[in-house]
């Protein structure tokens, strides 16, 4: 059996008070900790020195809605290839956005299991792996 090894690199983050593009001024990293208990790491990649950023550093609020999330999923079976994949996450129940980026829901999970046919491209892109966990 192959694992994937599982980085999400945020593109977009949607808010009620805003979204925040990555770029070359912004990067974001989402770590999911649980089904019920996830963070983004934004900081510059420019100068990660420059410590991280939160949420009133870029949309000058405390708390707010989390409403989508867009990324790009980086893993490899393996010791083959890295590859990625383009996903998109939209929040149809109230999630809450921090000022230190925890997301929390305001009630059952964040995320949830899926096959692992719905969210990942096992015919080209990861054809080796057979089985994960994924959550998102």
């Amino acid at each position: 059996m192959n694992a994937l090894t599982q980085l999400y690199s945020v593109d977009e983050i949607r808010t009620d008070k805003g979204t925040i593009k990555c770029d070359d001024q912004i990067a974001s990293q989402l770590i999911v900790r649980s089904s019920d208990d996830a963070q983004f790491i934004c900081y510059n990649p420019g100068n990660v020195l420059d410590g991280l950023y939160s949420l009133s550093d870029l949309l000058k609020c405390k708390t707010c809605l989390l409403t989508g999330i867009r990324y790009t999923i980086i893993g490899t079976a393996g010791d083959s290839a890295v590859r990625t994949q383009r996903y998109k996450h939209d929040f149809t129940t109230k999630v809450m956005l921090d000022n230190a980026f925890n997301i929390s829901p305001s009630k059952g999970a964040l995320f949830l299991p899926y096959q692992l046919d719905v969210l990942l491209d096992t015919k080209n892109k990861f054809p080796k792996v057979t089985a994960i966990q994924f959550i998102a």
